[in-house]
């Protein structure tokens, strides 16, 4: 999990420019794409729903991982 949450922080360190590489709302599209995978992976075995929502914390914000939490 450490590893994934490494990776998270430096994917979110990259944001600006990827928003000015491909523009917002493109970037925003991927990223939602991010968490929706996260959202189907709750259902997996052995997945973790808090590591979920802190990587989702990571990318998305407190307010994409309190929604992915109260989907569970």
């Amino acid at each position: 999990m450490e590893a994934m949450e490494t990776k998270a922080r430096a994917l979110r360190r990259l944001e600006q420019a990827g928003r000015q590489l491909v523009g917002g709302p493109t970037h925003d599209a991927v990223l939602r794409r991010i968490v929706d995978g996260f959202g189907m992976m709750r259902a997996a075995p052995g997945a973790n729903p808090a590591d979920l929502a802190s990587l989702t914390e990571i990318l998305a914000g407190p307010e994409a991982a309190l929604r992915l939490l109260d989907a569970a």
